[in-house]
């Protein structure tokens, strides 16, 4: 019998492999958010993944929304980005199916990965 853990990493790697225009259901994307410490500060609402961070300026806040949307581009998976002195907020959602997929979940993580290489950190601002 496969241990609590060992289900819940199954279930986020059922979810990131599954075909890029497969729907999730919402409530099973909140719970991989909660499985994956890469995904710490991320929430489920509307339909969507969101996530904000505060930076130290401007000029920071801008310079990471440049290389999330580099990201984007290279992925062909875009977020929906607001930033202003001091802040970033990111929302994801697989417009083309209307829904949360395993394109979100990655981007999500790509996005994470920025924020932590910036020294900043995804906070749920619910």
């Amino acid at each position: 019998m496969a241990s609590m853990s060992e289900n819940s990493a199954a279930d986020l790697n059922a979810l990131l492999s599954a075909p890029a225009k497969e729907v999730h259901a919402e409530d099973a994307v909140a719970a991989a958010l909660s499985q994956d410490e890469s995904l710490a500060g991320w929430t489920v609402r509307e339909g969507r993944l969101h996530t904000a961070c505060q930076t130290p300026d401007f000029a920071s806040a801008l310079m990471t929304v440049n290389q999330i949307a580099a990201a984007a581009e290279a992925a062909d998976h875009h977020p929906d980005l607001e930033f202003g002195w001091g802040r970033v907020a990111v929302s994801l959602v697989s417009h083309d199916v209307s829904g949360l997929t395993s394109r979100d979940l990655r981007m999500a993580r790509t996005v994470s990965q920025i924020l932590a290489g910036e020294g900043l950190t995804a906070e749920d601002h619910a």
